[in-house]
């Protein structure tokens, strides 16, 4: 894992963190939702509609499979398997709370955001619901999976003779040569 992702992973979530606070300023208060529908209802019931959606969506995003069509996507699972030792102990059970988070949101994603199936628009129910607690435990999870990351994000290799060496050896070994 390079800085860039863990840099490009941990942007995206706060970026969509930001926009989750936004959307709870503006309409999770039945005040502040009563308020805005007074000035111009149209506008906001778009507005939040586009949020929840967009939320969803890049929530979803973190946690898909980590290849898709064997390209490798920035997710939290492409990240936890090029973790290893200590870190990766400690995210895995992060990353499988998060991963339960998003089962309950997903059907929503997939079935009416990314895609518009049928069935599921003619039948009419409601998908992708989690209550504010589940949110909020999810967003305190995320936090703690970006934090163990910046803290181990490996600044750059200042130098791999270490790895040529240890190779070295193991060639040596397997062609009969006598370690150095």
């Amino acid at each position: 894992v390079l800085s860039k992702d863990i840099e490009f992973f941990i942007d995206h979530c706060l970026t969509t963190l930001s926009i989750y606070r936004h959307f709870q300023i503006l309409f999770g208060t039945k005040s502040h939702h009563e308020l805005l529908h007074s000035i111009a209802p149209i506008f906001f019931n778009d507005l939040n509609l586009m949020m929840r959606k967009h939320i969803i969506l890049q929530v979803c995003q973190i946690t898909d499979p980590e290849k898709t069509w064997d390209k490798n996507n920035l997710t939290i699972e492409f990240l936890v398997n090029c973790s290893d030792g200590a870190l990766r102990k400690n995210l895995e059970p992060i990353a499988q709370r998060i991963h339960n988070f998003t089962k309950k949101i997903k059907p929503a994603r997939n079935k009416i955001i990314a895609h518009l199936d049928r069935d599921t628009i003619l039948n009419g129910k409601s998908l992708g619901a989690a209550s504010q607690d589940d949110w909020d435990k999810f967003w305190d999870d995320l936090e703690k999976f970006m934090s163990l990351l910046k803290e181990n994000m490996i600044i750059g290799c200042l130098s791999d003779a270490g790895s040529l060496i240890e190779c070295l050896k193991q060639s040596n070994c397997d062609n009969g040569v006598k370690n150095a």
